[in-house]
């Protein structure tokens, strides 16, 4: 029966081919073409290349003829190089010729589609290149019918051409001179510098005030008169008071030191230190410096009173033993 219904096909598509012939246009809007990959317009000798055989905007289509010459003098198919679609099946009575360069092929669409398809492959072939000149790659005869055996296409030849060119040495890719790394130059580790401690500075040394001291008068004797122009020894010289000397307050040079004169020892609170010369409070030194004035200044006046005192009764002590003796004496 499957075999009954495809010799019925084939019969259709021939005798539509016999009527095809006389028009040069038939009904619809398919077409039927032949591509070269990526549109080429030339290739190199020796290059391989593929020929795409297509059909666009497609209502309806079942059953699908065409013949395929190409110049085997300067392109030819490569081995296997004829590859169907999926969805194509051959029923058939294709002829495949490659010392004439002539292909064949009757197809069935597996798949038909009653909506517009723009693109179904058809078929691909893969060629190679052999000599420089122009390749011709026609397709006639082309038959394209629906699933109502009704003509859809509307061209019935399509050629497309391909010019071979000599074969071009690929340049010898240069390839770049390594550039030496340059490592980078660790920097320095900064050295910390010790911090120097300051050294303890000695404390200034307070010169002590030397306080001048009244001489007494000597105490004159009674029963003594004193004769002009005589002068008298003091009997008593006090001896000023000793003074510290400068060495005995400088303080030792290790921290916590304490001088060993020094009866109190550690307790004493250490005088705050002071950078330079020390600075009196000018109040606070003329308040000292005026009672100091007025205390020596009362008790030389008392002394001075006391030594006229003293001299004046020694005086009438002496005037009266003359006195005495004259009247003994007379």
């Amino acid at each position: 029966m499957k075999k009954t219904i495809i010799m019925l096909i084939i019969a259709s598509i021939v005798f539509l081919s016999y009527i095809g012939m006389k028009t040069a246009h038939a009904k619809g809007d398919t077409e039927i073409i032949a591509m070269v990959q990526n549109n080429a317009d030339y290739v190199s000798i020796n290059e391989t290349f593929k020929v795409y055989v297509k059909v666009l905007n497609a209502v309806d289509l079942f059953g699908l003829q065409l013949m395929l010459k190409y110049d085997a003098k300067t392109i030819q198919i490569v081995n296997n190089g004829i590859n169907i679609d999926k969805n194509m099946s051959v029923f058939g009575g294709q002829v495949v010729d490659f010392e004439n360069g002539t292909l064949i092929y009757p197809f069935i669409n597996k798949e038909p589609s009653k909506d517009r398809v723009d693109e179904i492959p058809v078929m691909e072939i893969t060629f190679r290149a052999l000599k420089k000149g122009s390749a011709e790659i026609r397709i006639s005869n082309i038959k394209a019918v629906n699933s109502e055996i009704k003509e859809i296409h509307y061209n019935t030849e399509y050629v497309t051409t391909l010019n071979i060119t000599d074969a071009q040495t690929p340049a010898p890719t240069i390839e770049p001179t390594p550039v030496p790394t340059v490592e980078p130059t660790p920097k320095p580790t900064p050295t910390v510098k010790p911090t120097m401690k300051p050294e303890p500075t000695a404390k200034p040394t307070p010169t002590p005030a030397m306080t001048a001291k009244p001489t007494q008068e000597p105490a004159k004797t009674p029963g003594e008169t004193e004769l002009p122009g005589e002068t008298r020894e003091p009997a008593v010289t006090e001896e000023p008071e000793k003074t510290r000397k400068p060495e005995d307050l400088i303080p030792s040079d290790e921290p916590g030191g304490t001088d060993p004169n020094d009866e109190t020892g550690d307790e004493t609170p250490e005088e705050p230190y002071h950078e330079g010369p020390v600075v009196k409070n000018p109040q606070e030194e003329g308040a000292a410096g005026e009672v100091n004035i007025w205390m020596y200044s009362t008790i030389a006046l008392l002394l001075i009173l006391v030594g006229i005192i003293l001299v004046y009764f020694l005086n009438n002590k002496g005037i009266k033993k003359r006195s005495e003796n004259k009247t003994h004496i007379s």
